[in-house]
């Protein structure tokens, strides 16, 4: 009795880490954990009834009374982190401090995941060679749920649920499917713009279809190449359009289906039946996209001009870039803050050989017509392309219009007609698409004329890294600071007050 009085607190406490050591080696608590467990608190017990007068009168003693006072106070702490804790839980709530809100959704994407008109299933198949790709997944879904209990999630190993994946035809690991109602979409991107944009498109049982003009020499979906605009082609296609060509030299019209027609910098001009069967079904409440350079054919200003925007004769010459080293016919630019195609925040874009693009003075009553993108304030409008140089009362010196959006409401009726023109045909290329807003300025005025708001929508955050205002001397002193006078101070702080205590 006296050995087992000496092992059977020490027992109880080694049993106690060896269970939890099992249970996390296992990452559950299965059979052996448990029976661990239990062994614990037999030994507990057993310690407490042979220990128990010793243990009386330990808490008559003074120290004890004290110890008990902290142990108390600490279990009290420990309790309130823990309600604290669940609270939390339940009721999530993440606060993003970082200047860009790098890690916020969009305030598209919420509006989105308020407004989700059923239920969403999502799968996950990751394999144990992506350990950081559920992580990530899971908080993405954490953002998603507390805007939404739409969504519904079930998890799977690629490599040990073969069945499962072979259901939903899953053969890269790393594949999550969305389910809803019919409509399934696959991605392999853990990414809010991968996530949403799959959830839009499981959600619409109708695919809008945007029709590019063909017959004039205008840039090609279908030229991989850096002067084709391929990358536009595949971006809407991303975001749930179909994309088609149309011949209006072999068709009465514009097909009833269109979302959209975009006309991308047409060189050889229109046929007058064309240019009719154009404004026909923008009157009729169609929405129309053009991309209208400097080289483009004079019909493509006929049709502007119809719809009260004027095409300037002129090229924007950006004076900065060329003191930057850079091209000055290559114009940095910006989209209007509160415009259609970006309410609540600004794109910034190059527009290469951009011409301005402006509202014209007499236009037809109830046509409102508005500024949407422009250059920045060192630009002007060189109206004599043979002499690149500023003449007063000639050129337009400031910030120039590069882009108008213009819509009407058609009497008697719910529908609008749309127009949006561009000064600018190569910045949708597939050589420029990407550069910083550029594609997204395109793609956000398809949404505006088709109107799928919600798909004017993720934005890239900028990558900004944080430093310290330092020059390099105050930064080698702060270095010293922190690396030897801070510890120094606080071991020789420890090193005066053991002294004194030693002398008392």
């Amino acid at each position: 009795m006296k050995w087992l009085r000496i092992i059977a607190f020490p027992l109880c406490v080694v049993l106690l880490l060896a269970a939890f050591g099992v249970r996390f080696y296992f990452n559950q608590w299965n059979k052996i954990s448990i029976g661990i467990l239990i062994a614990c608190g037999v030994f507990f017990i057993i310690s407490i009834i042979l220990e128990w007068k010793n243990i009386i009168e330990s808490f008559k003693k003074r120290s004890y009374k004290y110890g008990l006072s902290s142990s108390l106070s600490i279990l009290l702490i420990v309790a309130i982190l823990v309600v604290v804790n669940f609270i939390c839980f339940k009721h999530y709530k993440r606060f993003d401090l970082t200047e860009q809100k790098k890690f916020s959704l969009s305030p598209q994407t919420v509006q989105l995941l308020k407004n989700l008109p059923r239920p969403v299933h999502i799968i996950t198949f990751f394999s144990s060679e992506q350990p950081m790709e559920p992580r990530r997944f899971s908080d993405l879904m954490r953002e998603f749920l507390s805007h939404t209990s739409q969504i519904t999630t079930e998890s799977y190993d690629f490599d040990l649920s073969p069945q499962q994946a072979q259901q939903y035809s899953v053969n890269i690991p790393g594949t999550i499917v969305f389910l809803s109602g019919r409509q399934t979409e696959k991605i392999n991107k853990v990414d809010e713009e991968s996530a949403i944009n799959a959830i839009l498109k499981v959600t619409k049982d109708i695919m809008k279809v945007v029709y590019f003009l063909e017959g004039h020499q205008e840039l090609s979906i279908g030229d991989t190449s850096k002067q084709g605009i391929s990358i536009f082609k595949e971006r809407l296609q991303k975001e749930n359009y179909a994309v088609k060509n149309l011949i209006l030299a072999n068709t009465p019209g514009v097909p009833a289906e269109a979302s959209a027609v975009i006309i991308a910098g047409s060189t050889l001009d229109l046929l007058e039946n064309e240019i009719e069967a154009l404004n026909k079904y923008v009157a009729a409440g169609g929405r129309l996209l053009l991309f209208i350079d400097p080289s483009s054919a004079p019909g493509m200003t006929k049709i502007a001009n119809k719809w009260g925007i004027n095409v300037e004769d002129d090229i924007v010459v950006d004076a900065m870039q060329k003191s930057y080293g850079g091209d000055e016919f290559i114009p940095q630019v910006h989209s209007v803050y509160g415009s259609p195609i970006s309410e609540t925040f600004s794109l910034i874009g190059f527009f290469p050989y951009t011409r301005t693009i402006v509202n014209m003075e007499d236009i037809e009553e109830g046509l409102d017509v508005r500024k949407i993108v422009e250059s920045t304030e060192n630009t002007w409008a060189e109206f004599d392309k043979n002499v690149v140089q500023y003449d007063e009362g000639i050129d337009r010196q400031g910030a120039q219009s590069v882009a108008v959006a213009a819509r009407q409401k058609l009497k008697g009726t719910s529908k609008e007609l749309r127009v949006i023109a561009f000064g600018d045909t190569d910045f949708i290329r597939n050589g420029w698409f990407n550069m910083l807003g550029n594609g997204n300025l395109a793609l956000n005025s398809v949404a505006w004329l088709a109107e799928e708001g919600q798909l004017i929508a993720v934005k890239d955050k900028p990558e900004m890294t944080a430093q310290l205002p330092f020059e390099p001397s105050l930064l080698k002193n702060f270095m010293k600071f922190s690396q030897y006078l801070l510890p120094g101070a606080i071991v020789i702080a420890g090193i005066i007050i053991w002294i004194r205590r030693r002398k008392l």
